[in-house]
């Protein structure tokens, strides 16, 4: 029995040894991995990639590393005009004391991201009933390009109201650690079936009506397949015996239209039955996000200015970002562009993944981080800090979370930042005064 104690306590005191020494050595400056062309090709779209499934993939992690609580923490001092950049799907929609907002804007570049967001807000939380009073916009915006270019008005470019039904419009239920309660109504026979509608094939939340919605498609597949060569029959024997050379070509056409159908519809039959962790993904928009409503927009003199949306310098009280600098190319000029935006007084909110204080996690966090890079469009091993001290910002308070890797941030604009706000301010009160004025004159002259 005293050999085996002294055995067990002797592999204590080495294991405890090399733990001390593997933990406590000094924590060493590792380089970021630099990203190849086909890096930033793959993480720039895994966000369109990912936006229907983004919810069930990291909603777990979230749970057991208590993000939900940071989330409500952190946006415990959102209040008045409030910003949030970057905001994916929308996982801090329940989050928000809406009964301090004046306002919610929340912006990204990822349309698919942005209508998952958009659905959580209207179909999923359904806050449109709970919250009227709060004004809740959903813009595709550059976190990049936030601040309107000198002389020009801002642009405004919200989602097409049309696609809200439409894919993505249902998010997971893993959205958070907790959820809002639905109404009992919601179990009635009817609310089902209108949830089954709802919900697109994309998501994951019902196996079971993914696979009827799967059979209904497939059924409708094959019926327009049939109707094709039956209704260019019917066409071939009304037209005159003179045209059977035109006729001809066109059974050619149509037959040849037919083929290019079915082959596009054996690939997509074949992907769905497959299942939705095989779906190919859609088409990259990230940085096309806006094309086909651009022309609808504020007109600028740049093209990228009018396919995102820009606010005025000194528009809102509060900007909140979350989980956003990993996935910027210049999380410096991110962080720029969102102090020029906030009001005399105004703070930022920042809850980010990056550099842990621990040497021997970067170095297992660096070694990984292209990789994770590629598949999911995050830099994860970033240092968050420095980050926020190379954009001059002022921090009120910080703390860190999971050794280190997990910042919660409340910051302000720099002096020079909080001046031209203050001056954007003035200009704008000014400039609407004097309008008013005019305005004003006007009725006058017109009376007299």
């Amino acid at each position: 029995m005293k050999l085996q104690h002294v055995l067990m306590g002797s592999a204590a005191f080495a294991a405890s040894v090399y733990g001390g020494y593997t933990i406590g050595k000094p924590m060493k400056a590792l380089p970021q991995p630099a990203a190849t062309a086909a890096d930033e090709a793959a993480g720039s779209c895994a966000f369109d990639r990912l936006a229907g499934v983004y919810d069930s993939i990291i909603g777990s992690e979230e749970q057991w590393m208590f993000y939900g609580w940071l989330r409500w923490w952190l946006l415990r001092d959102a209040q008045g005009d409030v910003l949030e950049i970057s905001a994916g799907t929308g996982r801090n929609l329940p989050h928000y004391s809406y009964s301090k907002l004046s306002s919610l804007t929340l912006t990204d570049i990822s349309q698919p991201m942005l209508k998952q967001a958009r659905s959580k807000y209207f179909d999923e939380l359904q806050l449109q009933y709970k919250q009227p009073d709060v004004t809740v916009k959903f813009l595709l915006a550059d976190a990049e390009q936030l601040v309107a270019a000198d002389g020009q008005p801002p642009v405004t470019v919200p989602l097409p109201v049309s696609s809200r039904r439409g894919a993505g419009s249902r998010a997971s239920s893993s959205t958070t650690g907790w959820r809002f309660k639905q109404d009992s109504s919601s179990s009635s026979s009817s609310s089902t079936e209108r949830e089954g509608e709802r919900r697109s094939p994309e998501q994951p939340g019902s196996v079971w009506r993914f696979k009827q919605q799967q059979q209904q498609q497939q059924q409708q597949q094959q019926q327009q397949q049939q109707q094709q060569p039956d209704s260019a029959a019917a066409e071939s024997a009304e037209e005159p015996a003179a045209a059977n050379s035109s006729n001809s070509v066109e059974q050619t056409a149509s037959g040849a239209d037919a083929a290019t159908s079915s082959n596009t519809a054996a690939p997509a039959a074949a992907t769905a039955s497959s299942g939705w962790w095989r779906k190919a993904p859609e088409p990259c928009t990230c940085h096309a996000t806006t094309a086909e409503y651009s022309s609808s927009s504020s007109s600028s003199s740049s093209s990228s200015s009018s396919s995102s949306s820009t606010f005025q310098p000194g528009s809102f009280d509060v900007v909140v970002d979350t989980f956003g600098l990993c996935s910027c190319k210049d999380p410096v000029q991110v962080l720029q562009q969102a102090a020029a935006l906030l009001k005399p007084g105004g703070k930022l909110l920042l809850l980010e993944h990056g550099k842990s204080s621990w040497g021997w996690l970067n170095s297992h966090m660096d070694e990984r981080a292209a990789g994770h890079y590629r598949q999911y469009g995050c830099w994860y091993n970033r240092d968050i800090l420095d980050i926020v001290q190379q954009a001059g910002l002022q921090v009120t308070s910080s703390s860190r979370w999971h050794f280190g890797t997990s910042y919660l941030i409340v910051a302000t604009a720099p002096a020079a930042a909080a001046g031209a706000a203050t001056e954007a301010a003035g200009a704008g009160v000014s400039a609407a005064a004097g309008a008013a004025a005019r305005a004003a004159g006007a009725g006058v002259s017109a009376a007299c």
